[in-house]
């Protein structure tokens, strides 16, 4: 049995470290996706939480029809900026997600590569299932 050598021991620490980062922003890229509409699902998913929490609001409050059809006009344009917010958004989290990609590339041995790009593909086939539901 081969004992690890410091430096041997270190790249596998970063390596494991880097796919904690990856997992953890991933799944935090992935939540804010979904709360600002991102997806497809998410955006139908909203606006029944919309429509849930403005229904809540219009008969625990008691609002008056003029109070309303006030109040609908201001969450409707939040929900709007939340929808433009996403928008503005996805570029900057497929930029980090391709960054944090490449450095876990660069530290990865030729042999463990193709199962690492095996993964990627994976994880943009159900990234890409989502969005279609």
């Amino acid at each position: 049995m081969d004992a690890n050598t410091p430096s041997q021991t270190k790249a596998v620490l970063i390596v494991i470290a880097v796919f904690i980062i990856g997992f953890v922003a991933g799944g935090f890229a992935t939540n804010l996706f979904h709360r600002v509409g991102g997806y497809n699902a998410a955006a139908e998913s909203a606006q029944a939480t919309h429509d849930r929490h403005f229904q809540e609001l219009k008969e625990k409050v008691n609002l008056t029809k003029d109070q309303e059809e006030k109040i609908r006009a201001i969450v409707d344009h939040t929900y709007a900026e939340y929808k433009q917010i996403g928008q503005e958004v996805d570029p900057k989290i497929n930029a980090a997600r391709q960054a944090c990609r490449d450095k876990i590339r660069s530290v990865l041995t030729p042999e463990q590569l193709p199962r690492f790009e095996e993964m990627v593909r994976e994880h943009d086939r159900e990234r890409a299932l989502k969005d279609q539901q």
